[in-house]
């Protein structure tokens, strides 16, 4: 091994913790493999440009196949060795034109009908969903039947090709045909390029799919989109050819080494998936407990195992929810202590029990809930233009007011629809169910703003202060109550001004209500310190790790 490859080695476990360690690793290994730095140079197994000279030979007997390899070169270079190399290789290697040592290189085709000519059974119809770069996958692979399949005799795969996606975010992706592999046809989305000599398909493929040459790859697409490799400009890419012995060193070595990535990424994954049940239990007991001092217990636990707990910035989400959940049901304030003996039996629609000094009332009781202003053409900005709130301005908890548009008012309009300080403004429509009544505070953080109709407005009329009414609503309870109310219509979820109005709201003491909001934004101002360290931690680490990966691929 070279000094490279066992810096590599050294190196791998110390990476391995770190999110997306692993395929900087990986993408290491390649970066060595394709450079020469991967196994050591031996003399007596010849050169690369013995290998060249071979496969001329044997490509000036055989049918060579696409156009782009048929036509005539203006090129000063031979037709198969590369004009000018592209980084630094080893003396005994060289630089070949990937046409110049392949028979056939061209897209596949569609047969005539589309997917209307797809068979239950018959001649594999390899697609782009089918072609990855550990190789085939044929579980959702389609079927064409004989005579279509002869109709295609042109884009006709064979064991040992390679196959490259040419179009589509796969673009780039590439397989080896297996020599087991009995027949089949391929897309138009997917090239075949078949090799003069098959013993060079591995380190081919190896150079296909590192990092450099998928740079090269996305660089040389054609068209608006950027969307398509052009069979011209890849017969144009620049491979480098070792002698066959070393190809066949450097492939084991790859294989060896993506064999260790797999286990140390198999075993980080099983650790990550423990760590992250452990710190499930942890917040379930904390926020299951019934007493006062089951919670004390639960969360001694979680704070003696803070560190190994709550290692992953997410983490920091599930406790932000606990917090909430502690709040709202009482355990965050003096009054919310008391056995489970004395707490409220709640109602059938009311979620849990209460402390005995609470009670359970609907939003509609507290807040005067009306829908928006609906988007016409009408509303086009004139004179008496507003800004108006968006969906995407409303996030859960805060508001993002970085882009705002305006909306045309009409005399009256605006002391009817604008907001006001201590507004709840909730989601009426969305996408995703996660979403749907997601909801934020207004503080009147822009003068004479008005809410468009995907959006109900929420105005405290009663008992519930609006800093405490929206714990209650982002809370896990909350977002379950406005969920279970949301109806879906061509898969838009929706939440109408009425179901809003019945969604149920615990009432503390106003006092109470004040002491809760108090203690939530502390807890929460340490959930947001921890989440920013653990993220300056992990992109710390990722830097070190690509780092690493770029000092030993060096």
């Amino acid at each position: 091994m070279t000094s490279s490859a066992t810096r590599f080695s050294d190196a791998l476990p110390l990476v391995v913790d770190v999110h997306g360690g692993i395929d900087n690793a990986r993408q290491a290994v390649l970066s060595l493999a394709v450079a020469g730095r991967l196994v050591p140079q031996v003399s007596r197994e010849g050169r690369g440009h013995d290998v060249l000279a071979k496969t001329r030979l044997q490509r000036d007997g055989q049918d060579v196949q696409g156009r782009s390899l048929n036509r005539k070169r203006d090129e000063t270079a031979s037709d198969d060795q590369a004009a000018d190399p592209s980084f630094e290789i080893p003396g005994n290697w060289c630089w070949a034109r990937l046409g110049g040592i392949a028979v056939k290189l061209g897209a596949g085709s569609t047969p005539l009908g589309g997917k209307s000519v797809y068979k239950r059974s018959g001649i594999k119809f390899l697609r782009s969903q089918n072609v990855w770069d550990s190789g085939l996958r044929l579980d959702d692979v389609a079927f064409i039947d004989q005579e279509t399949h002869q109709r295609m005799e042109g884009t006709h795969v064979r064991p040992g090709d390679l196959l490259l996606n040419i179009t589509g975010a796969s673009i780039g992706r590439c397989a080896v045909v297996p020599d087991d592999f009995d027949e089949g046809n391929v897309s138009q989305h997917v090239a075949i390029v078949r090799l003069v000599d098959r013993d060079l398909r591995a380190f081919v493929h190896l150079c296909l799919i590192s990092p450099y040459f998928q740079a090269l790859i996305m660089g040389v697409q054609v068209g608006v989109s950027r969307e398509g490799l052009s069979m011209k400009r890849l017969q144009d890419l620049q491979v480098p050819i070792p002698p066959v012995m070393e190809q066949k060193r450097i492939v084991a070595k790859v294989d060896q080494l993506m064999a260790l990535c797999d286990d140390l990424e198999a075993k980080q994954t099983k650790k990550r998936d423990l760590a992250t049940q452990s710190t499930r239990s942890a917040l379930t007991a904390l926020t299951t407990a019934e007493t006062a001092g089951a919670r004390e217990a639960a969360w001694h636990r979680l704070a003696s195992q803070f560190s190994t707990l709550v290692a992953d910035p997410g983490a920091a989400q599930g406790l932000r929810d606990a917090v909430l959940d502690l709040a709202v049901r009482g355990h965050l304030s003096r009054h919310g202590t008391g056995s489970r003996e004395e707490l409220q039996t709640p109602d059938e629609m009311a979620p849990f029990a209460l402390p005995p000094t609470w009670r359970w009332i609907s939003v509609g009781d507290a807040f005067d809930v009306v829908g928006g202003i609906q988007k016409t053409p009408a509303r086009t900005p004139g004179k008496n233009a507003c800004p108006y709130l968006r969906v995407e301005n409303v996030q859960r908890g805060r508001l993002d007011l970085s882009r705002m548009e305006m909306f045309e008012l009409q005399p009256g309009e605006l002391e009817r629809w604008r907001l006001e300080p201590d507004d709840l403004l909730i989601i009426e429509g969305n996408g995703s169910q996660r979403e749907i009544g997601r909801c934020a505070l207004w503080r009147g953080e822009v003068n004479n703003c008005v809410h468009q109709n995907h959006i109900i407005r929420c105005r405290p009329q009663g008992p519930v202060w609006s800093e405490f009414a929206i714990l209650f609503l982002n809370s896990p309870t909350g977002t379950s109550e406005m969920r279970a109310r949301a109806v879906t219509t061509s898969g838009l979820f929706n939440l109408s001004v009425g179901r809003v109005r019945g969604v149920p709201l615990p009432v503390p003491p106003l006092d109470e209500q004040r002491s809760i909001v108090a203690k939530v934004n502390q807890l929460m101002a340490l959930c947001d310190d921890l989440e920013a360290k653990l993220r300056k931690q992990e992109e710390t680490a990722t830097r070190l790790a690509e780092s690493l990966a770029a000092a030993v691929a060096a």
